[in-house]
């Protein structure tokens, strides 16, 4: 999975794409990498992808997630390692999952992420 690596907003293949890079300076050892795509239809732009990866900066654990909200698959890739090849055996479980809710551009907030990877954002 490539992600951006530092954010920002692109238009790939009629696709809207926005990024976010989470770096933390204090208050946890995680890096996060959120992509979310958005396909203008129906008279808006609906999320229709999500990919997110993070890292343990201390560790090198990494984990990802990839959710396609057109065919309701997603992916789950977990026991990777940045800094260790010996410790770099990543596993990826593929799934479906219900669609609890949908998004688009105007419904997503500063919750959506938590929401999307089912975190309680406390």
């Amino acid at each position: 999975m490539k992600l951006t690596q530092n954010g920002g907003i692109s238009i790939e293949n009629s696709l809207l794409k926005i990024g976010f890079y989470y770096w933390l300076g204090c208050g946890s050892w995680y890096v996060n990498d959120a992509l979310y795509t958005f396909r203008y239809q129906f008279d808006r732009f609906e999320l229709i992808g999500f990919d997110h990866q993070e890292f343990h900066r201390s560790t090198g654990e990494r984990s990802a997630t990839s959710i396609n909200y057109s065919i309701g698959k997603k992916s789950t890739t977990t026991e990777g390692n940045m800094f260790s090849e010996r410790k770099d055996r990543p596993k990826t479980r593929w799934g479906t999952f219900k669609k609890d809710k949908l998004y688009n551009l105007e419904n997503c907030n500063e919750n959506t992420y938590f929401e999307v990877l089912d975190i309680k954002n406390n």
